[in-house]
């Protein structure tokens, strides 16, 4: 148990400290890539292999997906696109912010663009679930592991931007997602399944993204603030 716990706050430490180095460049980026690569180093060092103890198994692959738990791999796939003409009638002062958190991002074109989010969901879910939640659960249990594994994975994706309201609805929307995934996680023990939900959901939210205005407008920070008000 404590083995297992100086392996979570020694990653998360060390997360923290590759952040706060990368602040001045694209953070998204490079950032997990360096952490995933951590990851994999320190499955090997301490475990003796790259994805252990991560669940990644390809047997029953198809039949966990499909399972009724499997079904919000589905779900993953509708709730975003839902999400977004929500937000487009609503508040398009949060499709600006989450316009601008993407950057670059939304220059890419779609053979680019698929390959990339495939890999960096994977990349999230193997440093979120395979590694940090993994730990966690061993060392204090499943319901706090899925729980302190997804304040990590919210803290992660938080990034300063123009009104406060937006960067709170996006931290608050990755943290309910994670609390999924990670449940999905303990339910199935398989990363593959977790990642299939999670490629879904970023799939369909950046392919609307890319439909969306090139260019956020000015006034995001205004639009945000009203909406806060």
């Amino acid at each position: 148990m404590f083995i297992e716990f100086v392996e979570a706050a020694s990653f998360v430490a060390l997360y923290a400290g590759l952040r706060i180095g990368l602040l001045h460049v694209n953070v998204q980026m490079l950032l997990q890539p360096a952490a995933a690569a951590v990851v994999l180093a320190a499955n090997l060092w301490l475990r003796g292999g790259i994805f252990e103890p991560c669940g990644i198994r390809w047997q029953g692959l198809c039949s966990g997906v499909w399972q009724w738990k499997g079904a919000l791999v589905l779900v993953f796939g509708a709730l975003p696109a839902i999400l977004f003409f929500a937000a487009r009638l609503a508040w398009p002062a949060f499709l600006d912010y989450m316009a601008q958190y993407l950057g670059r991002l939304r220059t890419l074109d779609l053979r680019s663009f698929v390959p990339f989010t495939l890999a960096f969901t994977f990349m999230e879910e193997l440093i979120a679930r395979g590694y940090l939640q993994t730990r966690l659960a061993a060392a204090f249990g499943t319901p706090a592991a899925v729980i302190l594994a997804s304040a990590f994975f919210a803290w992660a994706h938080w990034t300063p931007g123009p009104g406060a309201a937006c960067v709170r609805a996006h931290v608050g929307v990755g943290f309910a997602i994670s609390l999924v995934l990670g449940w999905m996680y303990a339910s199935t023990g398989n990363l593959l399944v977790v990642w299939a939900a999670h490629a879904a959901w970023d799939l369909v939210l950046l392919a609307l993204m890319l439909s969306f205005r090139r260019e956020p407008p000015a006034g995001v920070a205004a639009g945000c603030a009203k909406a806060r008000a």
